[in-house]
């Protein structure tokens, strides 16, 4: 018999060396491409699953709730927790009836020509969703706020925020905020022609016979092409002779005539309240408050 040398071996066995290891490779290549189970990962915004979180919201900046300001315009931001990224908003007081908006991605707003009223704020989040929110938050973010914007003594206008559609009239109240002793006044209300006319209507108020007087009225001045109205009254034979405090004096009517905003003001060189001796009651330009009016 012989004995192979050393280092070396019959082909047999090589082949079955051979054999083996490839065997051996085919095993781990099998492995690898057997089926993994996929990780399990929690949705939260899936009311079915465990870790569902309903959406919540809050309000980061803004008059705090029960606060009174003291300007015409007041901002708003909010924002939801983690993937609550729509939201509606709905306000009440003045123009505003109460209705949600739709929805959306905004985060902030400002609310100005604000009038002297008490307004309530909410917020809400909702998770997106094909349409509109499916889960939305059942318990919406609110502050209540009033607006003490204007101090006397002072002339205002009320809605000092209109929205009309065109050819459509609409009234504003001219208010007198806290006065002392008024007995006569001269009002010029200024305004666009290319989007308002005056109506040629007015009416008094009930604040200047208040205690008892009767209305004295002069002449008015109109001019629709300009765009002036003037109208110059006071109260006679009350007791006391002037009235004091904060009321209507007067509305006048509007017709719109052209789509856009604009502004109705008092002429403050022409705007005048007097006391019964004839005497000025000091107001400035600043004291005389105007509307804005969106016509659509």
């Amino acid at each position: 018999m012989k004995v192979p040398k050393p280092g070396l071996w019959p082909a047999s066995v090589a082949v079955l060396l051979l054999v083996t290891g490839f065997l051996t490779a085919c095993e781990h290549f099998t492995d690898a491409l057997s089926p993994v189970e996929p990780p399990e990962f929690e949705n939260p915004i899936d009311p079915g699953g465990s870790e569902f979180v309903p959406p919540t919201t809050m309000i980061t900046e803004g008059p705090s709730d029960g606060s009174t300001v003291t300007t015409d315009q007041v901002a708003f931001t909010w924002q939801g927790n983690e993937n609550a990224t729509l939201f509606q908003v709905r306000i009440t007081g003045g123009e505003w009836d109460g209705s949600w908006s739709s929805w959306s991605g905004m985060q902030s707003l400002t609310l100005d020509f604000l009038d002297e009223l008490t307004y309530t704020f909410e917020v809400r989040s909702g998770y997106p969703s094909s349409g509109d929110p499916e889960h939305v938050d059942d318990t919406p973010e609110s502050r209540n706020f009033t607006v003490d914007a204007v101090q006397g003594p002072a002339l205002r206008m009320s809605p000092t925020r209109i929205h009309t559609p065109n050819n459509t009239t609409f009234d504003l109240q001219i208010i007198a905020e806290d006065v002392s002793d008024l007995t006569m006044t001269r009002i010029r209300i200024r305004f666009n022609t290319g989007f308002l006319q005056y109506a040629d209507s007015y009416a008094f108020g009930s604040f200047l016979t208040s205690n008892g007087g009767s209305i004295l009225e002069f002449d008015p001045f109109i001019d629709n092409v300009t765009g002036i109205v003037e109208l110059n009254f006071g109260v006679a034979g009350a007791n006391p002779p002037g009235v004091s405090g904060t009321g209507t004096i007067l509305t006048v009517s509007f017709r719109a005539v052209g789509t856009g905003t604009t502004d109705v003001i008092f002429g403050p060189a022409n705007t005048l309240l007097r006391d019964h001796l004839n005497q000025g009651i000091s107001i400035t330009t600043q004291d005389l408050h105007g509307a804005r009016v969106i016509i659509q």
